[in-house]
């Protein structure tokens, strides 16, 4: 009796085990030139919904859930009034992101990813990520560094918030720096949809003009539609939601970094940005 009741234990641990085995694979394979975002399972809801969120790893806006993983988290927050308010979760969490709104209005969460490596085995595949993310200019730069067309080193990081709604009686927490390397803020009001939503990219935190930024819109039926745009000379993007609306707004900063300053001996960095919300 006793090995009957342990074999389903070990049974159990096993697929858990495999289960996170089968993430982290995903995610390693996944991630090599695919968009990170947070989507919430209910955007709006009253103030004890709680709150349930997939990071999910793809591309236009189609993707797998991601475990909670701590060891590839450098940072997971609520905004606050005045500061962030850490959050955290249990191995192998799914959605990975479980816990309850701080605040009675908007709450905005930030997610910041450990840096990850990518080794280019040929420099096509590089270049076609260059000049997807409207970087073209770095592929003259490759050559007058003296770099390899192959077997060379990037690392990239993820920076992604979402915007949620909780109850009715309080206007929660207004969107801003949040000390992100690249980062949107949205400066306008959400609830108020007939008029265009000034977004505003910034790198460093300071307005990062002229870049390149696609913005995905998912409507009521499931049909997801794409457009690609650029920041103005402040870095400010316009967009006017439709209700009911869910929205995925992306940007990839790439920047040339020495090898000997960093451990994996990388030559190029990717910063990649995302804002997700869902107009009410």
């Amino acid at each position: 009796m006793k090995i009957a009741r342990d074999k389903p234990r070990q049974l159990i641990r096993k697929t858990f085990v495999y289960s996170l085995m089968s993430s982290a694979l995903l995610f390693t394979y996944a991630a090599l030139a695919h968009e990170v975002w947070l989507a919430p399972q209910t955007y709006h809801g009253e103030r004890q919904k709680p709150v349930q969120i997939d990071i999910r790893l793809g591309q236009n806006f189609i993707g797998d859930a991601l475990r909670y993983r701590p060891r590839t988290i450098a940072k997971l927050a609520f905004l606050t009034r005045t500061a962030t308010a850490p959050v955290t979760g249990r191995l192998g969490d799914l959605p990975a992101i479980q816990t309850a709104a701080p605040e009675d209005g908007q709450n905005i969460l930030i997610y910041q990813s450990l840096p990850e490596k990518m080794l280019y085995k040929n420099f096509d595949k590089f270049a076609d990520f260059v000049q997807e993310k409207g970087h073209e200019k770095l592929l003259d730069q490759h050559g007058q560094r003296g770099l390899p067309d192959k077997y060379f080193t990037e690392i990239y990081s993820r920076f992604a918030k979402t915007i949620l709604l909780r109850g009715g009686g309080g206007k929660g927490v207004q969107d801003r720096l949040a000390g992100l390397e690249v980062e949107f803020v949205l400066e306008g009001d959400l609830m108020t949809t007939d008029s265009p939503l000034p977004i505003r990219l910034y790198y460093q935190s300071a307005p990062l003009a002229n870049a390149k930024i696609t913005i995905f819109d998912k409507g009521r039926d499931g049909k997801i539609s794409q457009q690609k745009t650029f920041s103005d000379g402040q870095g400010y993007i316009y967009l006017t939601p439709v209700k009911g609306h869910e929205y995925l707004i992306d940007h990839v900063t790439i920047r040339a970094i020495q090898p000997e300053e960093n451990p994996h001996q990388a030559v190029w960095e990717s910063l990649w940005a995302s804002l997700t919300f869902k107009a009410p």
